[in-house]
């Protein structure tokens, strides 16, 4: 596989192809973050995968090996346009979407938008960003989890200040360091040391810029409550210990979806594929092949 770029509207995607077939839909892997970059998931469960699927990724508009936006957009309506050029210079009809915490939550917006594009869903974690009163609420009660001693009174002090909603949410994530950000993301702690070994030796990073864009964005509709008009077969994988978006959301979202199955690992956290990988490749492949 080579790496390859198509530009769409001046800025230069990234995307790497793993075709068996000329003729089975591909699964399209959207990454999370927001603004983080799909090389890590690539190596695990990426490379089994390729050995049963027609396989595609690609990184967002300021992510990973994607250029950034020449004009700051970072709309979601943005990211959804660029998967659909993306798709139509493929020349593919049809694709599966497979994404990851915010990248389901896009997999989602682009459904909703263009539903006939769309065969089948996988939604790993998959976030809410629009419901940031709910994204706060999980995620602070996660960090009260692993912050420990003086952090966890900082934590406090910040809750009963005066500060917006807003502000008490950058001020506990900036209390959390490598230790405490892996215990929060990972339940198996080799797993989070691998995957921090990634970030750290693959070159790339998270500029932050998408994130500020997409968390707590303004919509009619939360996408939890919009994914209620979903039709399409639809795989929810879910970590039993995500401190992240919980099994809360990821429940709520299997409610809503007609077509839909939620599939919780018991010794996961916010990364189902990182830690339990065999298991992981096994039920997405059944799901897309329908076996």
């Amino acid at each position: 596989m080579k790496d390859t770029f198509v530009e769409i509207d001046g800025i230069r995607h990234w995307f790497k192809k793993s075709m068996r077939s000329n003729t089975d839909i591909p699964v399209v892997i959207i990454h999370g973050g927001p603004g983080g970059f799909v090389k890590v998931f690539e190596q695990i469960p990426g490379k089994e995968l390729e050995n049963h699927l027609n396989v595609i990724y690609y990184e967002q508009r300021g992510c990973g090996r994607s250029n950034e936006s020449k004009n700051d957009d970072y709309k979601i309506e943005s990211l959804v346009h660029d998967l659909k050029c993306l798709i139509n210079s493929w020349m593919f009809e049809k694709v599966h979407l497979l994404g990851y915490s915010f990248g389901a939550e896009l997999a989602i917006e682009f459904a909703l938008k263009y539903p006939e594009y769309i065969e089948k869903l996988v939604l790993q974690s998959p976030s809410d960003l629009s419901d940031f009163k709910r994204t706060y609420r999980i995620q602070i009660n996660g960090i009260k989890e692993v912050l420990q001693n003086d952090r966890k009174l900082d934590l406090d002090k910040i809750m009963k200040s005066d500060a917006s909603i807003h502000e008490k949410y950058d001020k506990a994530w900036s209390l959390m360091d490598k230790e405490t950000s892996d215990a929060f993301l990972f339940y198996n702690q080799k797993c989070a040391k691998w995957n921090r070994e990634q970030w750290e030796t693959c070159g790339l990073v998270n500029t932050g810029e998408l994130a500020n864009e997409v968390i707590g964005r303004h919509r009619e509709k939360t996408v939890l409550e919009a994914s209620k008009e979903l039709q399409h077969d639809t795989l929810i994988i879910s970590g039993k210990y995500d401190k992240n978006v919980g099994t809360e959301i990821p429940k709520i979202y299997a409610q809503n979806i007609k077509h839909s199955k939620l599939l919780i690992f018991d010794n996961s956290a916010h990364f189902p594929d990182i830690e339990e990988p065999a298991r992981y490749v096994k039920v997405v492949v059944d799901f897309i092949l329908d076996k």
